[in-house]
């Protein structure tokens, strides 16, 4: 009912709804807005990757209101998920249904756009109490003397499942807006935003807020980031247990061939929690290597190190990652691009509180992808 009178009231104001479209890829400039349920691997999900029946069937059509016209698109796709300890192949109880509605319309000759999506996924088997698996966004965006700019507000119902194989067990509300200016080579973004998280069994709610800057060179071969971000979060029956961190990273890539480019990365981020006083600081420093040998293929590398320091001897820890991945473009209908992406990470986390026993994973993994819509 939350999301139905959201959506009435918007397409009341505006003549249509207005987001991002799910499988539409992020903006990487977008910091601190991040989009979990977006995603360029919508069959993700691990080991338990679900398997997709068949491609997405799409229709996109036109409605003129007499002022400006709307742009629908829909979308629908069914796929086979994990039930319990085995999926289910032979009866509709191991489909989940996706539906998905985009408007977009545009004012001031295009400088002004509001975009909208509905998105549902519904399950095969019954829901569960309070189960509302379905999400909105709402949003706008424009340019103006130079300055891009925009806001968008999003909620999402307990029980929904993204395409990227993420489920939701808490009601989200999301807002946030942003702005954007260019200067040659340089390109300065900052970005303001709330995270409202209720979980309904317990009723508790966790409140986040969340401001960041970022500042953006490219020339040449060369391009770099270098990005701030502070955050805070309260959570519990009076939102009482609190807790900040503070975030800086920067990010170089070097293109020495039209093939190849090299991304080194260095951050530092730092949280308190303000109930105990405690604080950690984290140092990571990763290296990422792309090559495209081919226009269809793709082949990544990433190693990377973090070392958490900390008085409480069960946040001090350290962690080396190593992933190496495929992307191969094997199709290009229409309405949608396809690729097949394989990966294979390993994972090694050294607890100095249990020195004996690091967690040690590996993980192999093969989906499919559809990107566009």
């Amino acid at each position: 009912m939350r999301l139905l009178k959201a959506c009435l009231f918007f397409f009341f104001l505006f003549g249509t709804a207005s987001a991002e479209l799910l499988l539409t890829p992020d903006d990487p400039a977008a910091i601190l807005f991040e989009r979990p349920f977006l995603s360029l691997a919508p069959y993700a999900g691990g080991e338990a990757a679900p398997q997709a029946l068949s491609l997405p069937t799409t229709k996109s059509f036109s409605l003129d209101l007499g002022f400006t016209p709307i742009n629908f698109k829909t979308l629908y796709l069914e796929r086979r998920e994990e039930l319990g300890a085995e999926r289910e192949f032979s009866t509709r109880a191991g489909l989940r249904r996706y539906f998905d509605v985009l408007a977009t319309t545009s004012y001031f000759d295009g400088k002004l756009i509001a975009e909208g999506e509905f998105a549902s996924s519904m399950s095969g088997k019954a829901p569960q109490a309070g189960e509302e698996p379905h999400m909105l966004r709402l949003g706008v965006k424009g340019r103006w003397n130079g300055i891009s700019y925009g806001g968008e507000y999003s909620a999402i119902g307990t029980g929904f499942v993204s395409l990227a194989g993420e489920r939701f067990n808490l009601d989200r509300d999301d807002a946030r807006i942003w702005a954007e200016r260019s200067f040659e080579s340089w390109r300065f973004r900052g970005s303001l935003g709330e995270l409202r998280q209720r979980d309904r069994a317990t009723n508790e709610l966790t409140l986040t807020r969340k401001g960041g800057a970022a500042a953006y060179f490219d020339k040449g071969n060369w391009s770099a980031t270098f990005s701030a971000s502070y955050l805070s979060a309260a959570r519990g029956p009076n939102l009482d247990v609190k807790s900040s961190a503070l975030a800086n990273a920067l990010s170089v890539a070097y293109r020495p061939t039209k093939i190849l480019t090299i991304v080194p990365k260095v951050s530092l981020t730092d949280e308190w929690d303000e109930s105990t006083g405690g604080r950690t600081d984290t140092p990571e420093a990763s290296v990422v290597l792309q090559w495209n040998p081919a226009g269809d293929l793709q082949l990544n590398g990433l190693v990377s190190y973090a070392r958490a320091m900390s008085k409480d001897i069960f946040k001090d820890n350290s962690v080396v990652n190593t992933r190496a991945s495929l992307n191969w473009r094997i199709g290009r209908p229409v309405s949608a691009e396809q690729f097949l992406s394989l990966k294979l990470e390993y994972r090694n986390e050294s607890r100095f509180h249990h020195p004996a026993d690091p967690l040690r994973k590996l993980t192999a993994l093969i989906s499919f992808k559809i990107v566009g819509f």
